[in-house]
């Protein structure tokens, strides 16, 4: 394994936002008001914005388990758990009077299909960045992402969206 070069995993969560808040400009919500790094979980109390931030960094025996070359890297390798947080102020919210308890349903739906595309143009962009290569470029990309899991936000607030999960290598072998 090569030296990992100072400011490395700054760079690595800095290319993750990049490519997440350009996919988002093309969708009808537009690219989020704020865009940023955070340091852990983004507060759920504003709307609008794209959060990258670590979840955890681990060591690992090897990475991924499905790996059966053990020579290829070193045993013990240092994987980051990183989350992308969307958080959108189109949720409907209850109207509090007699006639209208509730939100419409139309509004239900058009904010629903929003956020649909929202995560559809976030996961295609990242993963067709990763796929070529050019998702983290600087100083030279992780030998492997394994994607997790995306999960809708609780809509609190007039405020919904996704968090998409991923664990990357730190490690790159020599």
């Amino acid at each position: 394994m090569s030296a990992i070069e100072p400011g490395y995993w700054g760079d690595v969560l800095e290319g993750i936002l990049s490519v997440a808040c350009q996919s988002l400009s093309t969708t009808p919500l537009g690219q989020p008001s704020s865009c940023y790094v955070s340091q852990n979980r983004p507060p759920a109390d504003c709307c609008d914005l794209l959060a990258v931030w670590t979840e955890r960094f681990r060591p690992t025996i090897k990475f991924p388990i499905e790996y059966t070359d053990y020579d290829r890297c070193l045993e013990v390798r240092q994987m980051m758990d990183v989350v992308v947080t969307l958080l959108r102020p189109c949720w409907p919210v209850v109207v509090d009077n007699a006639r209208s308890p509730f939100p419409d349903p139309a509004d239900i739906d058009s904010a629903s299909t929003s956020l649909a595309i929202d995560i559809q143009a976030l996961w295609g962009g990242l993963v067709t960045a990763y796929a070529a290569g050019a998702l983290i470029v600087s100083p030279r990309p992780p030998d492997y992402i394994k994607w997790g899991q995306i999960l809708p936000m609780h809509n609190e607030g007039g405020c919904a969206g996704w968090e998409l999960r991923m664990t990357i290598d730190l490690d790159p072998c020599a």
